[in-house]
């Protein structure tokens, strides 16, 4: 059984369950406000309105498929121009677990690994910069949010655990705090520009 939470409206959405109906998977489309019931409920049939609407979008594939049947059936959906913002293989360990806790545990850690790229891109254009071309006061300022950006990922990997838990929460902060200061930086370049 394969289960769609706010699937996409439109002709993707029609593609794609008319896809699963012709290669005969069992699917069903899962009410907005299912995301209170759990996972195991909502495999075993539960339908009604749990009052819970969650904001992320989701497929969740019966304990009967391998990873790899996952893999490659949402290969066959991407191809119908469908996507979900999250892909869910039911297991005894999230088989308790409501769909709106898996959904938001799910996109935070979505959300936090997309802001430690953003600001590890930010550090590597940082690097690319020449500190003769631009103003001292502004260059030291980013001086500053590079060297705070740096210590927050060192505490990130680092072996304490509450200096790592402190780092996750300050990863937006930083990423925000370095590209402001290097949109400053920028908007004034030294005489030799």
């Amino acid at each position: 059984m394969i289960l769609l939470y706010k699937p996409a409206v439109g002709e993707e959405r029609d593609l794609a369950l008319a896809f699963l109906s012709r290669v005969k998977l069992a699917h069903r489309v899962l009410p907005d406000e299912a995301a209170g019931h759990t996972l195991g409920a909502l495999m075993d049939g539960a339908e009604g309105d749990s009052g819970l609407a969650a904001e992320a979008s989701a497929i969740i594939f019966s304990d009967d498929f391998t990873e790899e049947d996952v893999r490659r059936i949402l290969d066959l959906i991407m191809e119908t121009g469908l996507r979900f913002q999250v892909p869910i293989l039911l297991t005894a360990d999230n088989r308790d677990r409501r769909l709106a806790d898996i959904l938001e545990e799910i996109t935070s850690q979505q959300a936090f690994i997309g802001a430690l790229a953003h600001l590890q891109q930010l550090i590597d254009a940082v690097g690319r910069l020449n500190e003769k071309d631009y103003d001292p006061d502004k260059w030291s300022e980013l001086k500053i949010a590079i060297a705070d950006a740096n210590d927050t990922l060192a505490d990130l990997v680092g072996e304490d655990a509450e200096a790592a838990a402190r780092a996750r929460d300050e990863i937006v902060p930083r990423r925000d705090a370095l590209a402001k200061s290097m949109e400053r930086l920028l908007s004034y370049r030294g005489p030799n520009q």
